[in-house]
């Protein structure tokens, strides 16, 4: 577990704790992301990493169980809000400022998703069936990356790459292990408490392993 602690702080807004979980398998990008991590611009926040690493079990149980520490040690802290951040994506440095001023309960940035020259926004728009080896199964239905329009959206869920989340949501909501990944089901119950998932469309957040094919597709050249 790492402790960072930037070196302003303003008692008068609200504290803010960036949550990472993560693995060795990240470490390529280590220097970068915690050099981002360090040099955000908001004047109040902390930095929690829990490394997933020695844990048990197959990749789903690991992140689940990770995200599940990192709740408990939120809920133990004094802070406000719940950065979660994955390992391999570089936000703006101003990524807190501009999803706080939203004031929602829970709002994400953009990143993108998927294989090869394939890329979609992860931000999931609902469910569908499709059938796969002759049987229905259920499939997210993700945004299109021609639909991005810079604006704050509503949606069913989006990654917990790089969101923002109000300590109350975590007064009702527990981590969840199941047969789609945490984050999936994350947004699923804050539905269920009668609360919405937003993500702010106009931030794009840099996701390592084809910077430059997220780039010419979502048409935002750098960022």
């Amino acid at each position: 577990m790492i402790n960072l602690t930037n070196d302003v702080w303003k008692d008068t807004i609200p504290k803010v704790m960036v949550g990472v979980v993560t693995y060795s398998g990240k470490d390529y990008c280590k220097e970068e992301f915690m050099s981002r991590v360090r040099s955000l611009t908001y004047e109040r926040y902390i930095v929690e990493v829990v490394d997933t690493t020695s844990f048990e079990g197959n990749s789903r149980k690991k992140i689940y169980e990770g995200y599940e520490l990192l709740r408990e040690h939120f809920l133990t802290s004094d802070c406000d809000y719940l950065l979660t951040l994955e390992a391999d994506i570089i936000p703006p440095r101003y990524i807190i400022e501009a999803l706080m001023q939203h004031q929602k309960d829970v709002v994400g940035a953009t990143y993108m998703i998927g294989k090869k020259k394939v890329r979609f926004p992860c931000i999931s728009l609902g469910f569908m069936k499709r059938k796969i080896n002759g049987k229905y199964e259920r499939q997210i239905n993700f945004m299109r990356a021609d639909d991005l329009d810079g604006n704050l959206i509503m949606c069913e869920g989006c990654g917990l790459g790089c969101c923002l989340i109000k300590r109350k949501v975590f007064d009702k909501i527990k981590f969840r292990l199941g047969d789609v990944h945490c984050d999936t089901l994350f947004h699923e119950d804050v539905k269920n408490e009668g609360m919405i998932t937003w993500v702010d469309t106009g931030i794009l957040c840099r996701h390592f392993g084809s910077y430059e094919e997220w780039c010419e597709v979502v048409g935002k050249g750098d960022f």
